[in-house]
């Protein structure tokens, strides 16, 4: 039997680990402690595991010990290789300190940060206006603002942001409202694909580090994102991710040309030779 065309040597997990980098995670976690009384579980392993657990979206301790038992072969190239049980990652979201995963996604961002910024030159116009009121005394209220107008390139129209902020530079202004609105769409991007209905401890640390890895998760499948030719949504990415996550297939080979594997089989039976008839 032929091999899948986007066939891959390791299933597609390990090529969005590979954008992490194992060193810096478990350097982070040796100077916040994470590493103390730890003999097999560590850091690297722990995020490993629950960035798993986030991209499939399982709703329990059970279901993510249960995959990983199913999953051997394909993970044991991630250093999972011994059996992981519910209480050993209870205890490690519980007593693994959120901040460790906080400096992991932080450090992450600012790898990235230049791969997902959408534009590094812009023009802004400026505009001062003047509003006016008469107060009941006669006296006339007069209040000095500004409208800055700027491009967006991604929904490729102007956008005019009013302001009474008369000192600060105006690309600095635009950057600030530009990062509110980025937010605003982060936590609905997270909200929509990956949806924190379920927590794998009842700790607030154990709460934290799962949204801190849920924040890692997003940031890596942007990335990936940005890499591809292909336009695709996030939602749909992050689900054919999520389908496709312990394949052994080639991230950009599929995602860029999810069509070629029925190309190919088309192409090989139009071109095949017609069955023997017992007729003929």
């Amino acid at each position: 039997m032929r091999k899948n065309s986007h066939f891959s040597g390791q299933p597609l997990y390990g090529q969005v680990t590979k954008l992490l980098d194992k060193s810096k995670v478990l350097q982070f976690s040796r100077e916040k402690g994470g590493e103390r009384y730890t003999k097999r579980f560590n850091c690297w392993i722990h995020l490993v595991v629950m960035l798993y657990a986030v991209i499939m979206r399982f709703d329990s301790l059970r279901e993510i010990t249960a995959s990983l038992l199913a999953e051997t072969r394909k993970l044991a190239h991630l250093g999972i290789s011994f059996k992981i049980g519910r209480s050993t990652l209870a205890d490690a979201n519980k007593r693994r300190s959120e901040a460790i995963f906080e400096s992991i996604y932080r450090d992450l961002y600012a790898t990235y940060r230049h791969v997902l910024s959408s534009d590094g030159l812009m023009e802004v116009r400026i505009q001062n206006v003047e509003f006016t009121k008469q107060k009941k005394d006669g006296e006339t209220i007069r209040h000095k603002s500004r409208i800055i107008t700027y491009v967006d390139a991604k929904k490729r129209k102007l956008v005019s942001l009013l302001t009474n902020d008369m000192e600060s530079d105006p690309e600095e202004i635009v950057a600030i409202y530009r990062q509110r609105w980025e937010i605003e769409l982060l936590f609905k991007q997270m909200k929509q694909n990956f949806p924190l209905k379920y927590f794998y401890g009842e700790s607030a640390n154990a709460i934290k580090v799962q949204i801190w890895v849920t924040l890692i998760a997003n940031l890596l499948l942007m990335v990936m994102q940005k890499g591809l030719t292909r336009k695709w949504s996030f939602s749909g990415l992050a689900t054919m991710v999520r389908i496709t996550l312990m394949y052994y297939v080639d991230f950009y080979s599929l995602f860029n040309n999810p069509e070629r594997e029925w190309e190919v089989i088309l192409s090989e039976a139009t071109g095949a030779p017609p069955e023997p008839s017992l007729f003929d």
